[in-house]
C-alpha cells in the first residue's frame, strides 16, 4: 500500500508549506514539481505572491539535498563502460543554465581519474581549444578522455560547430596518443552519444 505522503499529487505536496495558489502559479511557470526545485530563485520570491524568504529557503534545502545525493551517486561510478554512465556520472549538468565543457580523465582501464572543467559558455555557445582540453590531460597522465557539453535548451542535438570541434579534437588525440572515446552531450533527461550515433570520426 502507498504511504500517505506517497498518494499525494505534486501540488498537495508542495502546498504543505507553500500556499496552493503559489504553487499552482510555480508549476505553470516551470512545468513540473523537479522545474520548481531547481529554478525557483530570490527573484521569484519577489515577485511571487505567498513565497517568502522562509519559503524560498525550505526550497533551497531540498535542492541542497538532490544535488548531494546526486553528487554520492556519481562517485559510486568508477569506470565507464557505456554512454549511459557518462550522462549519469554528469547529471549535474542536466540543470546549468549556462553552457559547459569539461573532459573526464580516464586511465588504461577506463577507471575515472577525475573530471576537468574546460570552459563556461554563454547561455547557447561554449567553445575550447584542443590546447585547452588535452594540458589536464597530459599533466595526469591520462589514457583515453571523454567530451562532455551540456545544452541548456535541454535539446542534446549537436550543432555543426561541435560536429566540427570533435572531429578537430580527435584528430588531435590521435596525434599525442590520447584516444577521445566519446562526446556526449547532456539534455534535459536525455543525452547524445558521438560514439553512440557513429560520428565519431578523426577522418
Amino acid at each position: 500500500m502507498k504511504s500517505d505522503l506517497e498518494s499525494l499529487s505534486d501540488e498537495e505536496l508542495l502546498s504543505t508549506f507553500i500556499p496552493e495558489s503559489t504553487v499552482n502559479q510555480l508549476i505553470a511557470e516551470y512545468q513540473s514539481l523537479y522545474g520548481v526545485v531547481m529554478h525557483t530563485s530570490a527573484v521569484d520570491a519577489k515577485t511571487t505572491k505567498g513565497l517568502g524568504q522562509s519559503k524560498l529557503h525550505k526550497l533551497a534545502c531540498i535542492k541542497e539535498l538532490l544535488s548531494r545525493m546526486q553528487k554520492e551517486k556519481s562517485k559510486r561510478i568508477t569506470k565507464i563502460s557505456s554512454p549511459q554512465d557518462i550522462a549519469d556520472y554528469f547529471h549535474d549538468m542536466e540543470d546549468l543554465q549556462q553552457e559547459e565543457f569539461r573532459i573526464l580523465m580516464l586511465n588504461t582501464k577506463n577507471h575515472i581519474i577525475c573530471q576537468r572543467l574546460i570552459s563556461k559558455g554563454t547561455i547557447n555557445a561554449s567553445l575550447a581549444s584542443p590546447r585547452e582540453i588535452f594540458s589536464p590531460a597530459i599533466k595526469l597522465m591520462a589514457s583515453h578522455i571523454i567530451l562532455v557539453h551540456n545544452h541548456p535548451s535541454s535539446e542534446p542535438f549537436p550543432s555543426e560547430e561541435d560536429k566540427r570541434m570533435t572531429e578537430v579534437v580527435v584528430k588531435s588525440g590521435d596525434i599525442i596518443n590520447i584516444k577521445v572515446l566519446d562526446h556526449v552531450i547532456i539534455g534535459k533527461n536525455t543525452y547524445f552519444s558521438f560514439k553512440e550515433q557513429d560520428l565519431l570520426s578523426s577522418n
